[in-house]
């Protein structure tokens, strides 16, 4: 296996790949990242639609691989890659449903804000007014 320059620019960080203490596991992960992460990528992105978060995941789906290194004998095989989206569907539908629940409870608590009815009705307005465009922005 050829030493491939890795770099932290969207990529594995150097730090990463330094968690790895054989070489053979660590080649193995370089390997994989460069075989693997822009599919990665692009399953995380059409899930999260945004690139931020996409690079955030990609980097826990192979911090997730090399917790699990030893599961991997081949890299080139469909068991690796079925594994492989395996836990970047699963990572990224858990982030989906975080950030989806955490919108679902702004909702809620503007909700309460408005069916308040001590609130004068102008107030009351504008509360709607806001829960009308949060909930079209979904």
């Amino acid at each position: 296996m050829s030493k491939k320059k890795v770099v932290s620019k969207r990529g594995i960080s150097m730090l990463l790949f330094s968690t790895i203490e054989d070489d053979y596991s660590r080649d193995k992960l370089e390997e994989l990242y460069y075989k693997y992460h822009k599919y990665v990528y692009k399953i995380v992105y059409n899930i999260l639609n945004d690139s931020y978060l996409a690079q955030d995941v990609v980097q826990s789906v192979f911090i997730k691989l090399i917790e699990n290194i030893d599961k991997i004998d081949r890299i080139e095989c469909n068991k690796t890659k079925a594994f492989i989206v395996i836990i970047t569907r699963n990572l990224s539908i858990n982030l989906y449903r975080k950030r989806n629940s955490h919108k679902n409870m702004v909702l809620e608590n503007i909700e309460d804000v408005i069916c308040d009815t001590s609130q004068p009705i102008d107030e009351r307005i504008i509360s709607e007014e806001i829960l009308d465009r949060i909930s079209h922005n979904r």
